[in-house]
């Protein structure tokens, strides 16, 4: 379609030579041509971009001049998006596709699973992860946008973003084993070193590839390097929940100054992320305001049925207050799931035993999750068809399967209501000096000596390896800063 620039032209000459040449303005100032999307693509697999750019903007005005509400403008933003991807614009594409509705049309969910299939090629996870999450909203039933959608968040160590996707592949049945186990081992980061370093060197600014390998490091308690990544990312993105879920775990363990600075600066979207909960659950345990902790431990739960370290803590903390009946659903629970936890580090070691995947199955049933029971079952048959036990299981379990996933069976813990229990208060206490310990006059204060080889004790600790899921031990989070 001829610019404005061009139609003032057109109407200055028609003012200098007369009235002879209105005509001649109404035909060049007439609509261009319709554009097709077929067109669009054909300039792109030809690398005109600057065309494909030009014809996606005149197809977008185009459609939007129709008035028609079919979504057929949810395809040109595309389109758009990925000319500015191939471009090597990531930060114009995550634009364009923001401004595509909630729910985009499922005739442009094929659209976005190819740009979301092009960016990984590229190495720009978040246009990847924006690509098919998109797709999926338009599709539930796209394959490739869920399972892509489990793995990239896995990958970005958003585990509690990524299990609905490895629900969804076990509904439909694409999942695999270590979709399974996956969602067992309920909080694992997917390592893939390769990708990592492919998505960095092709766009280093987009570090959300880097926050897996924060949460690892967290994890083993290696907060500075942990820090500077999330820092990084916030400044960019403070909204983002799982970073922000993962600084105050680091806030929390640093103490009152850094819990309270983190708390201030929170937004209040990201509370719908069981990480804040827990992180504030903690720091309110360790700053002994109980009832605030049982409060925010619940909300945890709420958010995340399956957060073990938050059924945990809750009944600990409910213990604490002498509310011992109270608390036993939740120790309970939490048992369970460090069950299940060691049972897929089994099944992980030896993924052709079926008698660890009928204990998966049976502990996943008894914790309400209807659907992984019968996918343990359902492996296992694959496993070996003659499987008697899978197959009673997969009979009994298809009769009462509901198709919505969050109409799975209720546990226990989901009766119980605290949200009347008062809420932290964190305070900075910049300042103040703790005091040393109290010694007797004339007295050196205590002193610990290794005597350790002298007395003829010799001790190595071996990690789990290679193997390891990510989930730490009952015995690892007794003693979690109570």
């Amino acid at each position: 379609m001829p610019s404005l620039v061009h139609c003032a032209r057109f109407l200055y000459r028609a003012l200098v030579r007369g009235a002879c040449c209105s005509v001649w303005i109404l035909t060049s100032c007439s609509p261009a041509p319709p554009v097709s999307v077929i067109t669009v693509r054909t300039a792109i697999d030809a690398g005109d971009f600057e065309q494909a750019a030009d014809l996606a903007s005149q197809g977008l005005i185009q459609e939007q001049s129709t008035q028609q509400t079919d979504g057929s403008a949810d395809e040109w933003r595309v389109l758009k998006a990925e000319i500015h991807l191939r471009r090597g614009d990531a930060a114009d594409c995550l634009d364009e596709l923001a401004l595509l509705p909630a729910k985009p049309t499922a005739t442009s969910s094929s659209l976005l699973v190819t740009l979301g299939q092009l960016a990984l090629e590229m190495g720009s996870v978040s246009v990847a992860e924006a690509a098919f999450s998109h797709a999926y909203q338009a599709d539930p039933t796209e394959r490739v946008a869920y399972l892509n959608l489990g793995y990239l968040l896995g990958f970005e160590g958003r585990c509690w973003e990524a299990a609905p996707f490895h629900r969804a592949a076990i509904q439909n049945k694409q999942f695999t084993l270590h979709h399974l186990i996956l969602l067992g081992a309920s909080d694992p980061v997917i390592d893939d070193p390769t990708l990592r370093d492919r998505c960095l060197a092709a766009f280093p600014s987009d570090l959300l590839p880097r926050l897996g390998a924060a949460r690892t490091a967290a994890r083993l308690d290696q907060d500075t390097d942990a820090a500077a990544i999330l820092k990084q990312i916030l400044a960019k993105d403070p909204a983002n929940a799982e970073t922000q879920g993962l600084q105050g775990r680091i806030a929390e363990r640093a103490g009152d100054d850094a819990i309270a600075e983190w708390e201030s600066q929170l937004p209040a979207s990201v509370a719908h992320h069981p990480e804040i909960w827990v992180a504030r659950g903690l720091a309110a345990r360790r700053q002994e305001q109980l009832p605030a902790a049982v409060r925010c431990f619940w909300e945890a739960t709420q958010r995340d049925s399956n957060h073990r370290l938050a059924h945990f803590q809750l009944g600990q903390t409910l213990t604490s207050l002498h509310r011992v009946t109270e608390a036993k659903p939740y120790l309970d629970r939490a048992a369970a799931l460090q069950r299940l936890a060691e049972c897929v580090d089994e099944v992980f070691r030896y993924p052709t035993d079926t008698s660890r995947m009928q204990t998966a199955s049976q502990l996943t049933k008894e914790l309400g999750r209807d659907w992984e029971a019968w996918a343990w079952a359902y492996w296992a048959r694959q496993t070996n068809p003659k499987c008697e036990w899978a197959a009673a299981t997969i009979a009994t379990l298809e009769r009462t399967l509901s198709p919505d996933l969050r109409k799975q069976s209720e546990p226990i813990t989901a009766r119980s209501n605290f949200s009347t229990e008062p809420l932290p208060t964190f305070v900075r206490v910049r300042g103040q000096v703790r005091p040393p310990l109290p010694t007797t006059s004339g007295q050196k204060p205590i002193q610990f000596r290794d005597q350790a080889e002298e007395s003829g004790l010799s001790f190595t600790y071996h990690p789990r390896g290679r193997n390891d899921s990510s989930e730490m031990r009952m015995f690892e989070t007794a003693d979690v800063r109570e």
